[in-house]
């Protein structure tokens, strides 16, 4: 059969062959070109801090450290795996809305801090006294809660006034000059996150025209000379299957570059699934065909521990055979198939009442678009081990996490 999936250039089947299944597969080139995308259409800028949920692979951090980006995290545990990666010179941007204390002051003395995104009144307070604890100046901006329907899975939706996280306009002024009047705590602007999967761009130029309009109320007594941020956050939306556009960034930039020339801003973005998204790919063994009552089962050797997005958000990833028929480039008709994972759960697939071509037990199947959020939320649901991951640079496959084992799933248990 001829080989239907590549990744830079290499058969998709070859990589399973040599590494084994279940496995990511990342191409930095891909993630290369992405970083590229943002960047090209804007003048100037924007500041790109990569959202470590996203991927925290080690080897990841370091390729994207090295194009020039800062990072977003959203833990003290990300704060580690940054220095994990060698990359603890790089800007980074906290946000998160129950920080703990040691994780603030691992943020402002080992890091490279451009500022901490506020969640809450309270966290202020919080920020004030440790500030004064350690002596130093904390770098804030406050994250607004503009109650704007992104759209998308209602998990994944954050700028609803309904969500945990932001602190409202009308709390804005409140949030302000609290920081103004502390001796430890230093403006640096606003903070929007719309949520994820967003494809409309015309959501983002909403809330920076909202934010910008605080600015004006807010800092009408304060001089401009300090130049300011407006971080718009990430979110911004992939194609899951091949026929889909990916978020329009040179439409972004031809309607948000003038608001933010105009208001004399510094413009921050925080991507990570358009970062590493598409860069990823899963590759699964076919382990059994099974067919009841005319519906037909494809039972492969990753389960939902290993990608939870369709299970969790009912993420609808293109699914193809390593091998056989030619990738689509057009919608498909819904199918029958269901490809199923060896968990014991009902919940536990890749694909819903898909059409993919006839496969057999030992083919390898294909999970596309699937490198942000599909290792870093894998588990080991039922006694299974975290998956491999393999990355392409410069043409060659070489293995960044070894697959654990089983020891490993225990380790640190105690038999009491």
């Amino acid at each position: 059969m001829d080989t239907a999936v590549e990744i830079d250039g290499i058969p998709a089947d070859e990589i399973a062959k040599q590494f084994g299944t279940p496995v990511y597969v990342y191409s930095f080139k891909k993630i290369e070109e992405s970083i590229n995308k943002i960047k090209a259409p804007f003048k100037k800028g924007p500041g790109i801090f990569y959202a470590v949920k996203a991927n925290g692979l080690l080897s990841i951090l370091s390729f994207i450290f090295q194009k020039e980006c800062g990072f977003d995290v959203v833990s003290g545990g990300e704060l580690k795996r940054i220095r994990a990666a060698k990359a603890q010179d790089a800007p980074i941007v906290f946000a998160g809305v129950g920080k703990e204390e040691w994780e603030i002051k691992e943020a402002v003395l080992k890091h490279n801090l451009l500022f901490i995104n506020s969640e809450s009144i309270d966290e202020l307070k919080l920020l004030q006294k440790i500030g004064k604890e350690i002596k130093k100046e904390i770098p804030v901006s406050i994250r607004l809660n503009l109650d704007i329907e992104a759209g998308g899975h209602k998990y994944i939706e954050t700028a609803k006034k309904e969500t945990k996280f932001g602190i409202t306009p009308s709390q804005a002024k409140v949030a302000y000059d609290l920081i103004k009047k502390s001796d430890k705590l230093l403006f640096k602007g606003f903070h929007v996150h719309l949520g994820s999967l967003v494809d409309d761009s015309s959501r983002y130029i909403e809330a920076a025209e909202k934010v910008v309009k605080l600015f004006d109320e807010i800092l009408s007594m304060e001089s401009k000379n300090n130049k300011l941020y407006y971080d718009a956050g990430g979110g911004f939306a992939i194609g899951l299957n091949p026929w889909e556009k990916d978020f329009d960034f040179e439409k972004l930039a031809k309607e948000l570059e003038p608001i933010i020339e105009k208001n004399n801003l510094n413009l921050v973005v925080e991507p990570g699934r358009y970062i590493v998204g598409k860069a990823g790919f899963l590759l699964t063994k076919v382990l059994g065909v099974k067919v009841s009552d005319g519906k037909k089962f494809v039972i492969v050797d990753a389960g939902m521990n290993d990608f939870l997005r369709p299970a969790l958000y009912g993420g609808n990833h293109f699914i193809w055979p390593a091998k056989g028929e030619k990738i689509p480039d057009s919608p498909l008709e819904k199918g029958n198939i269901d490809i199923v994972g060896p968990v014991c759960e009902t919940g536990d697939f890749l694909g819903i009442n898909r059409y993919i071509p006839d496969v057999s037990p030992g083919d390898i199947i294909c999970v596309f678009s699937c490198g942000a959020y599909g290792a870093s939320m894998a588990s080991r649901y039922n006694s299974r081990r975290l998956p491999k991951e393999v990355v392409i640079k410069d043409g060659k496959p070489i293995v960044a996490k070894k697959r654990e084992n089983f020891e490993d799933i225990w380790r640190g248990e105690l038999l009491i």
